[in-house]
């Protein structure tokens, strides 16, 4: 929460169910980024399973029709605009990408 300047943020029991559940195959790295995810993306001061975007290791990898691609990386940028103040260093750190490669993502989306 602090190194993404949010309130303290807790995680509910379902969430911290939905993690434990998970089969984690990216190990630690992969736990942590999904937790920074979730508290970049959540307007909320309770991490709920919903927040968490992976699928259960038992699950089908299906896409559902009505998610684009492209909407959740405009959304996840608009965010990341809004909680930098628009730093675009900051946010192309946050989102490993290069300054440049954020910039024409702004004006693909028109943000």
């Amino acid at each position: 929460s602090k190194k993404y300047e949010k309130n303290s943020i807790k995680l509910s029991n379902r969430a911290m169910n939905k993690l434990m559940s998970y089969h984690w195959p990216g190990n630690v790295r992969e736990l942590k980024h999904s937790i920074e995810k979730a508290i970049i993306l959540t307007e909320n001061d309770i991490l709920k399973p919903e927040d968490f975007f992976f699928k259960s290791y038992f699950e089908p990898q299906t896409i559902s029709s009505s998610i684009k691609l492209y909407e959740v990386e405009k959304e996840t940028i608009r965010k990341a605009l809004n909680m930098h103040q628009g730093n675009l260093s900051k946010i192309a750190k946050e989102m490993e990408i290069s300054r440049t490669t954020l910039y024409k993502k702004i004006k693909k989306y028109e943000l």
